[in-house]
């Protein structure tokens, strides 16, 4: 199991090559582990997470607020444009048996959800929030149900789970 100190560490790491594994921080020597995870090239993967540590992130939140805004794990999906000098991020997180992914912009007018503070959800645990206006999103497809871009819907990023590891794809 990562550590959480570790998943830090790991944060927007973007596997290049089988070749890279002998310098990670990480193990991902498998049988049968290739240039590919679950047909997925390597290098449009991201590994963001352990399952186990995202399945505990969602049975620890129904205990308080403050457990609540560790249900999500953010992540960075790509290095600062040159022009912009913006990243790109994303959020995943565990709930009724899957993990779902999506970038972490709003569908109304892309600004990040969680206000830089890692809390996606209302307060009941039950929708995604936008910090900035309040709208919600199911938590399953990101369609938004209530708010100023109703009918539009999250970037839902790509999930590949091999063994206990967790990554996403663009």
């Amino acid at each position: 199991m990562w550590a959480p100190s570790t998943v830090r560490v790991l944060r927007g790491f973007r596997l290049r090559s089988i070749r890279d594994h002998a310098s990670l921080p990480f193990s991902i020597q498998k049988s049968g582990f290739s240039d590919k995870v679950k047909g997925v090239p390597l290098p449009d993967l991201l590994r963001v997470a352990s399952l186990e540590d995202l399945k505990a992130r969602n049975e620890n939140s129904h205990a308080s607020s403050e457990d609540l805004k560790r249900k999500a794990l953010k992540f960075v999906l790509n290095e600062p444009q040159p022009n912009s000098g913006f990243e790109k991020e994303g959020f995943c997180f565990y709930e009724g048996g899957k993990v779902y992914a999506f970038e972490n912009s709003c569908a109304h007018n892309g600004l990040e959800l969680d206000l830089d503070d890692s809390d996606f959800f209302t307060s009941d645990g039950k929708l995604i929030q936008c910090k900035v206006h309040g709208a919600k999103f199911e938590t399953e497809s990101g369609l938004c149900i209530r708010g100023p871009c109703k009918g539009k819907a999250l970037t839902a990023l790509n999930v590949v789970i091999d063994g206990d590891e967790v990554f996403v794809s663009a």
